[in-house]
């Protein structure tokens, strides 16, 4: 004799019973969040809710110097925004580097070009500090969003194609990543790159020295002479 179980049909909720269901779920993750950033600490705001939060917008063009990146003075960057009130860059169409300032007109940087979020200090160095030292990777994808927009304007008003860029994080040590969890740089150099169109590639290595933490600025480059080889 062939038995042939009855037919089953999914269970449905109610539309009342459906929404009820929701409001459950809706506390239980609500109670979870609350469980995480107040009693163990392990959930902290998202990037842009941070920077809504303290007002904090990224420097414009003509608040630090284009050639070392160092904060102008006020009637410096008055004077800047006067010459380019768009925010085009110092540099002449020529592709020769832009002029310095007092700080580095003396100097010879590796770079032609500088281009940053912010000082570093309150909210930008709290979040560089959550990065590296909590292993919180969206932190860093979306900080490096918001310099890679940045960098994508300064290339187009310099004329380039951000296409074309490419961008080249100098990584953590091994030993460095596996005690933290995670390549800072790396993660800000995957928004970075996501942001301005450019390229990532990984064409730096870096071999292991102790921590900067703790060194005097003073011996800091001593510390790190050597560190990193081109692969």
């Amino acid at each position: 004799v062939q038995h042939t179980p009855p037919a089953t049909t999914p269970t449905t909720l109610a539309p009342a019973g459906a929404a009820a269901h929701r409001r459950v779920v809706a506390a239980a993750r609500a109670g979870i969040t609350l469980l995480e950033r107040d009693v163990l600490g392990l959930t902290t705001p998202p990037w842009a809710q941070r920077a809504l939060a303290a007002r904090w917008m990224p420097d414009a063009p003509e608040a630090y110097c284009p050639r070392c990146g160092a904060t102008r003075d006020l009637d410096d960057a008055v004077l800047a925004h006067a010459l380019h009130p768009a925010g085009a860059p110092d540099e002449p169409s020529s592709g020769a580097p832009p002029a310095g300032c007092a700080a580095c007109e003396t100097q010879r940087p590796a770079w032609s070009r500088a281009v940053r979020l912010g000082v570093y200090d309150g909210l930008l160095r709290d979040a560089i500090h959550d990065i590296k030292f909590t292993a919180f990777r969206r932190l860093g994808r979306d900080v490096g969003r918001a310099l890679g927009d940045s960098l994508r304007l300064a290339l187009v008003a310099a004329g380039h194609d951000p296409a074309r860029a490419v961008v080249a994080p100098l990584p953590s040590s091994f030993w460095r990543r596996l005690d933290r969890g995670i390549d800072h740089a790396t993660e800000i150099a995957r928004g970075v790159a996501e942001a301005s169109g450019a390229e990532l590639r990984s064409l730096f290595r870096r071999r292991h020295r102790p921590s900067q933490v703790g060194i005097p600025a003073g011996e800091r480059r001593k510390n790190v002479a050597g560190a990193f080889r081109i692969t």
